[in-house]
């Protein structure tokens, strides 16, 4: 069984105040690493921030300290794990794409799960409950929908999880956040 954990970063506005670049992520993980994987943000918290912040619900890229990013990352990369990416130059997105958020969401989210070795072995998709019901149903329907089209794996169970609960969906933020900052800031 395999595990894919999905977040991005960015935004998918189209102000003039808006990021240039929106990166979704993906970081697949076997059974043997899993737990590993989910507890790395915990050990960081309890063992290596200051006191105050050890009761924070959860670590994320963008409001950590570079010291902290740099620890995550490594134990991350320590780890058994693929990681998959999509940066979308956001001026090459056709304005009609624009007002339709959610189903460019869902179509880049698409492009990139479609993209992984999903064999027909179990895979796990957690992505971070974000939208809601209505959008999570949507999201799900769509993916679903276009694996069946795509004859990919019919294995596949997506789940909708908090990421304060999350140890995968907060290591999957650290990496997304990094790519992206790489793109939208040059740093490295």
């Amino acid at each position: 069984m395999k595990t894919f954990f999905l977040d991005e970063s960015g935004e998918l506005g189209f102000k003039l105040t808006s990021s240039n670049y929106f990166s979704i992520s993906i970081l697949i993980c076997n059974n043997l690493d899993l737990k590993r994987l989910r507890a790395i943000s915990k050990k960081i918290r309890t063992r290596k921030l200051k006191k105050k912040y050890r009761e924070l619900s959860e670590l994320k890229g963008n409001n950590s300290s570079d010291e902290i990013r740099r620890l995550f990352l490594r134990k991350i990369s320590e780890l058994d794990i693929g990681i998959y990416t999509i940066i979308l130059d956001k001026k090459k997105v056709f304005d009609y794409l624009k007002d339709k958020k959610h189903k460019l969401y869902n179509y880049v989210a698409q492009r990139i799960i479609s993209g992984c070795p999903v064999q027909d072995i179990k895979t796990d998709l957690i992505v971070d409950n974000r939208g809601g019901k209505i959008l999570s149903k949507e999201f799900d329907s769509y993916i679903k929908g276009k694996f069946r089209e795509k004859n990919l794996n019919k294995n596949i169970e997506i789940s909708h999880l908090d990421s304060k609960k999350d140890g995968g969906l907060q290591a999957v933020d650290f990496v997304s956040w990094a790519i992206f900052r790489k793109y939208e800031s040059k740093d490295e």
